[in-house]
C-alpha cells in the first residue's frame, strides 16, 4: 500500500486571476442575436449591424477564452497572459504594487499598477482580473512578502 504525505495547510500553491466566464456568455449570446437578426432582416444595412453584433461577439468570446487566466502568481513571480503570448515576471523586478482608484463624472473605476525595474508599468481593471483591485493588490503582496494568504480568504465579487 502506497502512503504519501498530506498538507493540510490552508497556502495555495498559486493564485489565478481573470475574465469571468459570464462574459463568454454575453459574446456568445451577441453571436446568436446577431446571426438571427442578419439570417431574419432583408434590409442590407440591417445585416450589416446584426453582422457587426455577431463579430464583436466572436472577438469578445475569444479574448475571455483566452485570457482565463490572465494574471497567476506563485512563490517565483507573475505569469501575466496576453493575446498572443506570456510573460514571466520574478518578483524581484517588481518594484510597486497599487491599487488606484479614480472619479469621474459620477462613475468609480480602479485599476491595479505594477511598476517593475526595467520601467515597465502594467495597468489591470477589475474587469479584466474579475475581483476588485484592492483585494488583489493585497494578495500580490502577501506573495511578493513570501506570505500568500489562505485560499479560504476569497476575495472575488
Amino acid at each position: 500500500m502506497w502512503k504519501t504525505a498530506v498538507d493540510n495547510s490552508l497556502t495555495p500553491a498559486a493564485s489565478t486571476w481573470g475574465f469571468r466566464p459570464w462574459l463568454a456568455a454575453v459574446g456568445a449570446l451577441l453571436i446568436a442575436i446577431g446571426a438571427g437578426l442578419a439570417l431574419l432582416t432583408s434590409e442590407g444595412r440591417d445585416r450589416i449591424v446584426a453582422g457587426a453584433a455577431a463579430v464583436v461577439g466572436i472577438v469578445l468570446v475569444l479574448v475571455v477564452l483566452r485570457l482565463r487566466h490572465r494574471l497567476v502568481v506563485d512563490r517565483v513571480g507573475m505569469t501575466i497572459r496576453r493575446f498572443v503570448g506570456t510573460d514571466v515576471i520574478p518578483w524581484s523586478e517588481v518594484l510597486d504594487i497599487r491599487s488606484v482608484a479614480h472619479r469621474r463624472m459620477g462613475s468609480r473605476s480602479s485599476l491595479l499598477e505594477l511598476d517593475l525595474i526595467d520601467d515597465g508599468f502594467l495597468v489591470f481593471s477589475a474587469t479584466e482580473l474579475g475581483a476588485p483591485t484592492d483585494d488583489v493588490a493585497r494578495r500580490l503582496r502577501a506573495w511578493r512578502s513570501g506570505n500568500p494568504l489562505p485560499e479560504s480568504d476569497d476575495l472575488g465579487f
